[in-house]
């Protein structure tokens, strides 16, 4: 009987999920359309090479800034600065996608659990047309998150996970190949 009742659940929530996320996409598109030939990040108007017709034609264009606003957007998306502490995960998601900028990408890392028993997340934030992606690490204890980690690496560097050995955060490769290695901050 309860295994009936969590896979109903289950069911309920998948449908739920497929109703109401498709629409999330399109109130983007919808906002993202409404910016004419200028968008809002962080507060400061940046120019975009033309007004576009929807999200699709924007994020496609390789070029979508005007001259001169792309270093001015990678400065902005490399020095935002971000709190140190969220007291829970819907406000530590909530930073992390302020701080991607319009139509460039996000790459969650996903969660990797520690022997301590706390968990360690590592975010990529791609820097506008700069070949640079900021890295945001950041460690679950109970409900709360801490940033541990903020730095700003290449695109080829290939970053894909993170781990801590002797005392230092060592980021790998996909191969599992150390790319760098940084200090890791007392708790």
């Amino acid at each position: 009987m309860t295994k009936y009742l969590w896979q109903a659940a289950v069911r309920r929530v998948s449908l739920m999920c497929l109703l109401v996320c498709p629409a999330l996409p399109c109130q983007a598109a919808d906002d993202t359309a409404r910016f004419g030939d200028s968008v809002e990040y962080q507060g400061q108007s940046i120019k975009l090479r033309k007004a576009y017709r929807d999200y699709d034609e924007f994020r496609n264009d390789t070029k979508n800034l005007a001259p001169g606003e792309a270093d001015r957007a990678a400065q902005l998306v490399e020095s935002t600065s971000l709190p140190k502490e969220f007291p829970d995960r819907r406000q530590m998601v909530a930073a992390v996608l302020k701080l991607k900028f319009p139509g460039y990408g996000l790459h969650a890392f996903g969660e990797r659990a520690k022997p301590d028993g706390s968990v360690l997340a590592l975010f990529g934030v791609e820097v506008p047309q700069a070949g640079r992606t900021r890295f945001l690490l950041l460690r679950n204890d109970g409900d709360s998150f801490s940033l541990i980690d903020d730095f700003v690496s290449s695109d080829g560097a290939g970053i894909a996970d993170v781990t801590v050995r002797d005392g230092k955060l060592v980021y790998l490769s996909r191969q599992r190949l150390v790319v760098v290695e940084r200090p890791l901050a007392a708790k």
